[in-house]
């Protein structure tokens, strides 16, 4: 009896963090961005720039309802721009190859708020004649402990020839529609589709060859570093799988003995 009694017990847990797991899975409608946040939207060739790449409107309700970890893809011009450095921001570890971004919380906790998660030096190239020039993210996918499909928010920056100070602005304009130009505020709108960058009307260079003048070489995608608690219930789920088993095998040796 106390043998019956104990595997009820174990598969009443089971079925309860089963139904858990299920939850964990990312929910429709589950979201967030990721934004390139420009320290200026007007530059002269030989101009050094960082720009932010900033986790926005996290609207998350699967997993640990937040993002703990993401992925993405910077699409730069490289005859235009050189990346100098890639740095973590506080509460992040990020490591950036051929433009492949990868970032996780260095605590292993979800973040539900905007913060900021990187920070990215460039140099606009002395020879280049560039009116406008984009910077961008593709291949956005988070983690909340299941994976999230993001949006790329790029930001367009304009080349000038002579040195303008009124035109280099490092405050609070932004660009309508879904492009930030500069600062921290944002204006976003028009779709709303997850995955892929938002459109914007303002007028960029046409780039002709992308396998050598954009950096955008394709690499295998890394697993995301998993955040919050779902890698313990799977755990869990699997250790009492296994003592469920070794119970009921007890059980039915001493049921023919």
């Amino acid at each position: 009896m106390k043998v019956k009694k104990l595997l009820a017990i174990l598969n009443i847990l089971f079925l309860i963090l089963a139904m858990l797991q299920i939850k964990s899975y990312a929910a429709e409608g589950d979201t967030f961005e990721l934004q390139v946040n420009a320290s200026a939207s007007a530059l002269n060739p030989g101009d050094d720039f960082t720009v932010n790449l900033v986790l926005d409107k996290i609207n998350v309700t699967s997993g640990d309802q937040g993002i703990g970890a993401y992925q993405a893809k910077l699409i730069y011009d490289t005859n235009v721009l050189e990346l100098v450095s890639v740095t973590s921001a506080s509460g992040w570890e990020v490591s950036q190859n051929e433009g492949n971004i990868i970032a996780n919380t260095s605590n292993g906790q979800v973040v539900k708020q905007r913060t900021n998660t990187a920070v990215i030096s460039f140099k606009v190239k002395n020879d280049t004649t560039v009116g406008h020039t984009t910077i961008s993210l593709e291949n956005v996918t988070g983690s909340s402990g299941v994976t999230i499909s993001g949006i790329g928010i790029k930001s367009i920056i304009s080349i000038e020839q002579e040195n303008n100070s009124d035109q280099n602005q490092t405050g609070g304009n932004n660009a309508t529609g879904n492009t930030n130009t500069s600062g921290e505020d944002n204006t976003v709108g028009g779709d709303t589709s997850t995955g892929a960058n938002k459109t914007n009307s303002t007028p960029t260079r046409n780039n002709t060859s992308i396998g050598s003048n954009i950096n955008s070489s394709t690499t295998a995608n890394k697993v995301l570093p998993k955040a919050g608690l779902t890698n313990f219930v799977v755990i869990l789920i699997a250790i009492l799988i296994i003592v469920s088993i070794i119970f009921l095998v007890k059980y039915k040796i001493l049921k023919l003995k």
